[in-house]
């Protein structure tokens, strides 16, 4: 294709004083405004030329602005590209933390991103520390560290995990994404319902590595039951 897209990063609107007007007539000579819109394409007669002028011209500076050029696209192939970029962006970033990024919870109301450092800081590097908070700032009582070797994030967890910080005991584990959570939850449930004794829905518990504990369901002692089965008094 020898079709090739030009936009500059900047784009200004009519109100704007930098915006790219030109003043024309039309044919009744009443003076119209066109403000330009931040993109052109260029049309070339064989595709060589347009690949030459998008590895030469992308990014250049014109005017101040730093040019995007690339191929023209139809939208929905557009779209799919972008699409297919932001996955891929998004399994890297996966993979990045995979195993360092762990998850917070529990928090009370006063442990701020400092205070959650200095609690952790002592199992390794940390290369990232946040506790999530709502649109006043208030903590909404979670958060994540992430470290910069899995060792010291497993270590992390395995001491950290039920320990008092400020007035509650936290909850700490590796972070998941939401799909995969939702998918071990799931399973959980499914094995919950062949466990003798244990509560449907009953919550499972556990560390990395080590085994589930259920809930089990309250049991009466034996002087009581048979008074259950009797329908009276011991």
């Amino acid at each position: 294709e020898g079709s090739a897209a030009v936009s500059g990063e900047k784009q200004e609107d009519a109100s704007n004083n930098n915006a790219d007007v030109e003043a024309v007539n039309d044919e009744d000579s009443t003076p119209r405004v066109i403000t330009a819109k931040g993109f052109a394409f260029v049309n070339f007669a064989d595709p060589e030329s347009a690949q030459r002028a998008v590895a030469e011209m992308d990014g250049k500076d014109y005017e101040g602005r730093a040019l995007f050029v690339g191929r023209a696209q139809k939208k929905a192939e557009r779209e799919t590209e972008l699409k297919a970029k932001y996955e891929q962006a998004k399994m890297e970033r996966m993979q990045k933390y995979q195993g360092v990024n762990l998850f917070v919870k529990n928090l009370s109301d006063e442990v701020t991103e400092e205070r959650l450092r200095q609690e952790f800081s002592a199992f390794g590097a940390i290369t990232s520390c946040k506790v999530m908070t709502d649109e006043k700032g208030n903590s909404k009582g979670f958060g994540f560290v992430c470290f910069s070797q899995p060792e010291e994030a497993t270590k992390a967890v395995t001491d950290m995990n039920g320990r008092i910080v400020g007035q509650k005991p936290i909850f700490v584990a590796l972070a998941q994404r939401k799909d995969v959570r939702r998918a071990q939850l799931e399973a959980q449930r499914t094995v919950g319902l062949g466990v003798p004794g244990m509560m449907p829905g009953a919550a499972m518990y556990g560390q990395p590595n080590a085994g589930m504990f259920y809930q089990q369901a309250a049991t009466l002692p034996p002087e009581l039951q048979a008074a259950a089965a009797r329908g009276g008094a011991p």
